[in-house]
């Protein structure tokens, strides 16, 4: 049985009692192409590929930014607290569930690793580096430390990380991220074959298909209409296919983003109306707005604003347009930019008005 003292860091307060902030350090563990690259490098005639694991990853590395203090759990404080209300004390090494715990390790990590001689490769793919006399690649994720080049240069490589960061001793490289990593020594060439059949057996019991496409004209129309066996877990179990496919199953690659427009056709709508003149003092109107996110089995309310107008409209129709304005400028249009980009297609945008004057005059 393992276990693990964590930061409750759902449960943090300053000095006057309220939530704490702090400075949102972020961490930028190796993507998979970088991962690949490195997979393809220990491919050569001569080279190998490795890895190990951190040990404790989080608390080899000092924490910094704002100083946090902590209250220990009652079996972990020292007897000399006893006579001590409420002791705190000063956090000093980054311990898992802290906000910026995953910011500092990797800070040490990069740090360390440019200590002995590594170099970052790129820093579009962060967390590769790169041993220039060595001639040995590593990629760093989180914990989980993955090197290949030379084979009596991995030797001396590890020599150098682990002189610096504690690790378990390397292995020959096996599961690393969830996929199975199996080099086969062909007649002629090596080749690394990505194993994802445990990780895909956790999302759904699949049956064997010849190509992961399906002639759509064949499929009856009542499985559109009807929910699925899996419709309350399909977006965990998208998302865990979709991340097989991603990093060794290219050919499921269009067959899981077919699925996913599929999820559920989300749409925004948006909402914008006005009183006239509803200001006794200075007969200005009031501009209403709602922006929501909404689907087949999905709401959620985004955004509401009501605010005076800074003009005074002569006609229901005139405070409308003003509204109209202050709804796809503020709200409407930035949400688009948004969700673009978060869901990698085009959202539609509904946008309503019950005024005909005010939406005759839009549409022309």
């Amino acid at each position: 049985m393992k276990g693990r003292i964590v930061f409750l860091g759902n449960n943090v307060r300053d000095e006057y009692g309220q939530a704490a902030l702090f400075g949102d350090l972020s961490s930028a563990p190796v993507t998979m192409e970088a991962s690949r690259m490195c997979d393809a490098f220990g491919l050569l005639s001569g080279h190998d590929i490795e890895q190990a694991d951190a040990e404790q990853a989080y608390i080899q590395s000092p924490l910094g930014g704002t100083e946090t203090y902590i209250r220990l759990p009652k079996e972990l404080q020292p007897d000399s607290w006893k006579h001590m209300r409420d002791p705190v004390c000063k956090l000093v090494m980054s311990l898992y569930g802290h906000p910026d715990a995953g910011g500092f390790w990797q800070a040490h990590c990069k740090n360390a690793l440019e200590s002995v001689g590594f170099i970052e490769v790129s820093e579009s793919w962060q967390s590769l580096f790169y041993h220039p006399e060595l001639k040995v690649m590593m990629a760093v994720y989180v914990d989980d430390f993955k090197a290949s080049g030379p084979v009596e240069a991995l030797k001396k490589a590890w020599t150098l990380v682990r002189s610096k960061i504690r690790t378990g001793a390397p292995t020959p490289i096996g599961r690393y991220l969830g996929c199975h990593h199996n080099v086969v020594e062909l007649k002629d060439r090596r080749v690394i074959e990505y194993d994802m059949h445990d990780f895909l057996e956790q999302c759904v019991s699949h049956k064997k298909a010849s190509t992961p496409f399906l002639d759509e004209d064949k499929l009856p129309e009542e499985d559109d209409n009807e929910p699925g066996k899996l419709a309350d877990a399909a977006c965990s179990v998208l998302m865990k296919v979709l991340y097989g496919a991603r990093l060794a199953r290219f050919d499921l690659l269009k067959a899981v983003a077919g699925l996913a427009s599929k999820a559920e056709d989300l749409f925004v709508r948006l909402f914008a109306d006005a009183d006239f003149a509803g200001c006794r003092d200075t007969a200005r109107s009031t501009s209403g707005v709602f922006l929501g996110i909404y689907g087949k089995n999905t709401f959620v309310p985004v955004a509401a604003q009501a605010k005076k107008q800074s003009c005074v409209s002569h006609s229901t129709p005139e405070a409308e347009l003003v509204a109209a304005n202050l709804a796809l400028r503020t709200q409407g249009l930035p949400a688009l930019e948004v969700f673009d980009k978060v869901c990698g297609r085009k959202v539609k945008l509904f946008f309503e008005k019950d005024n005909n004057t005010a939406i005759s005059t839009i549409k022309a």
